[in-house]
């Protein structure tokens, strides 16, 4: 017998739906400032063999918030 589970996210209403907004965003910025701040400590030896140059890494860490 199969087993249907429920896929679909909490999806608050109300001012809990703010509260919930508000909370994403800074967790998506702290990810962000994380990457940042991880990526600019290598030097760039280290960046060319991750396939990066030091103006990739905005761009890199808004794709590692997407990816959340």
């Amino acid at each position: 017998m199969a087993t249907i589970t429920n896929t679909t996210r909490f999806a608050p209403t109300g001012i809990f739906s703010m509260v919930y907004v508000v909370e994403k965003f800074f967790a998506n910025r702290a990810v962000y400032k994380q990457t940042v701040r991880e990526l600019n400590t290598l030097n760039d030896r280290e960046l060319e063999d991750l396939g990066l140059c030091r103006a990739d890494i905005p761009d890199v860490a808004r794709k590692t918030v997407a990816a959340r």
